[in-house]
């Protein structure tokens, strides 16, 4: 007992030595707000702020006038961690802000320490300068994962006015032809079975309708419920899956006439996948190809009937 009684001071001791870091002047962080990566990193740097030894200023919300102000080029501190010493007011950026950072904080001074073993730091400044202009490439996928992955499609149909288009490419009766998917309505209860009838037109906000479609390769039947949020007759239609494969399903159509005749038809979906950040960066190749190959097919099919008159 007396042993385990002494360990368990000692691990106590350690532990809030490791927790406790030296003293460091302070320090002003100055990072990119509008990149994901930054966001999570300083996240952790602020739960670890406790003592009030760094503040961050998110460089994406100032002005040039103020960042000039601080001494500071905006574009060049969007681009590279810079950290100022209030002690001294020098600026710091690269590796060695990072370092300041580090050896300001509990528990992550220990970085700092393996930082000073000759050739660290240098592999560090190394690694960071490779990193720090594709920030914005790394971390699309968890931009999208966030967001929500984002498509526009533009169509111009110079043979079709505008009533005729709307009608034609917002009715769900109409869906099939110009698709490989099937529509029927269900009432406002999506559990309730769909009724194979012919959906009331013009649609109604809070209306939902029920899709399926099967899956080219493995015949796999895929069902979901959207429900219109917003409906103005030859202007715009959108709608958002209510019960269904999706995280987010969110469609919208906006429709204006062509100059020198026809219509033009602009889309804008918002989607997001299940199953995490994972099932994201894994299904996102899958389902992307998949939908631009059913748009594609569809407008083939649009152009051919706006072609012939016939839409």
């Amino acid at each position: 007992a007396p042993r385990q009684t002494k360990r368990m001071l000692l691990n106590r001791r350690v532990w809030r030595a490791l927790c406790k870091a030296p003293s460091a002047p302070k320090c002003t962080m100055y990072w990119d707000g509008s990149c994901e990566l930054c966001k999570l990193e300083v996240g952790h740097y602020k739960k670890a702020n406790k003592a009030g030894e760094v503040n961050f200023v998110d460089v994406s919300t100032i002005s040039d006038e103020e960042a000039k102000t601080i001494g500071l080029d905006k574009s060049k501190a969007l681009g590279r961690l810079h950290v100022k010493d209030e002690t001294t007011g020098n600026i710091e950026t690269g590796a060695r802000a990072f370092r300041h950072v580090w050896r300001s904080l509990p528990r992550w001074w220990i970085l700092d320490k393996l930082s000073s073993i000759p050739g660290v730091e240098w592999l560090a400044e190394k690694s960071y300068t490779w990193f720090a202009p594709r920030r914005a490439k790394l971390a699309k996928p968890i931009n999208e994962w966030k967001k929500g992955i984002v498509m526009d499609f533009t169509m111009e149909m110079p043979n079709t006015p505008v009533p005729t288009a709307f009608r034609a490419l917002t009715d769900p009766n109409k869906l099939p032809q110009y698709t490989p998917i099937k529509v029927s309505q269900r009432n406002d209860q999506p559990k309730q079975k769909p009724e194979q009838l012919a959906i009331p037109f013009p649609l109604t906000v809070g209306q939902c309708i029920a899709y399926t479609m099967v899956l080219p390769k493995w015949r796999i039947p895929l069902k979901w419920d959207s429900r219109v949020t917003n409906f103005e007759e030859n202007v715009r239609m959108e709608y958002e899956q209510a019960k269904g494969p999706y995280k987010l399903f969110r469609h919208n159509h906006e429709f204006s006439a062509r100059d020198g005749g026809g219509s033009i038809m602009k889309e804008h979906l918002v989607y997001n996948l299940r199953g995490g950040l994972i099932g994201h960066v894994v299904m996102k190749p899958i389902v992307s190809r998949w939908l631009k190959s059913i748009y594609k097919q569809r407008e083939e099919l649009i152009r051919k009937a706006d072609a012939a008159c016939a839409l």
